[in-house]
């Protein structure tokens, strides 16, 4: 009897493992070349997009008063302040749009990031984007200058690179950005202005959380706002969240705004503080 229940036992056992199995192991999802970890730096953009179907919330606030202001005014925090929020989508790996308002002049702004080129090349990595949109302001712009001069058109070209050393890892971005018609506050200025900037920044990445930023928007050619506008901030990376802190001289932070230049010169009795919170879905 025993014999017979082994011969049983070996039979099916032939049976099972000579039968085709329909499992099919499931296809190895390739990530995306990534160099930044964050779709922009501080208030310029990185040439990073998020994944297809991802949504991207952020919201940004830059106080008025400056830190200079003492505690009195607790460095600054008790002043009014500037407010962006913006929402984003992922139509592909490498193209989102993004919708952002921002109570500064009501501005609002539509911008549509397409990654263009990558090279996953270690020697010389690099990828490229180009950024193109429209911003509306509903406030702030003298009634005198008509509907037409409350639009802003804008594009740039982003350009990011990192390197490492024995320091860690750097990244670097160039962002040249052109925007039509950035002076709508004087009525006397009849004829729309434009500005040519020379946007750029350097990342150094501590470790997976932390990391330093220095950020530079000068204008190079066109319309500026008296001043240059300059930003460090340190960003934690942590639980999917990008949170910024920000130290600069411009409080504006749509990209037709603050591409358009600071009434304040850089310096500490003119540095602002603001933070920014970021999160794709």
């Amino acid at each position: 009897m025993k014999k017979f229940q082994y011969i049983v036992l070996i039979l099916l056992a032939t049976s099972l493992f000579g039968q085709e199995s329909s499992w099919t192991p499931e296809p190895v999802t390739e990530l995306k070349f990534q160099l930044f970890n964050s779709t922009n730096a501080i208030n310029q953009p990185t040439a990073e997009t998020y994944k297809k179907g991802n949504i991207l919330f952020g919201i940004e606030h830059r106080f008025s008063l400056p830190i200079s202001s003492g505690i009195d005014n607790l460095w600054g925090l008790e002043g009014a302040s500037s407010i962006r929020v913006h929402l984003g989508y992922a139509f592909t790996e490498y193209l989102n749009i993004d919708l952002a308002r921002s109570n500064r002049m009501g501005n609002t702004e539509i911008t549509i990031k397409q990654r263009l080129f990558e090279n996953n090349d270690e020697s010389f990595p690099l990828i490229v984007s180009a950024v193109g949109g429209l911003a509306y302001n509903t406030k702030g712009v003298p009634d005198e200058l008509g509907t037409s001069r409350r639009f802003q058109p804008f594009g740039s070209i982003v350009l990011n690179t990192v390197f490492e050393n024995g320091l860690g890892k750097f990244g670097l971005g160039l962002v040249p950005t052109y925007v039509y018609n950035t002076n709508i506050n004087d009525a006397g200025y009849t004829n729309p202005d434009y500005s040519f900037t020379m946007g750029m920044y350097a990342q150094y990445f501590i470790n997976h959380t932390w990391s330093v930023l220095v950020e530079a928007t000068p204008t190079v050619a066109g319309w500026r706002n008296t001043y240059n506008s300059y930003a460090f901030a340190v960003e934690v990376e942590m639980g999917g969240h990008f949170y910024k802190f920000i130290y600069g001289n411009n409080v504006a932070m749509n990209i037709a705004q603050f591409n358009s230049g600071s009434t304040d010169e850089f310096g500490f009795k003119n540095l602002r503080f603001g933070f920014q919170i970021t999160r794709d879905f």
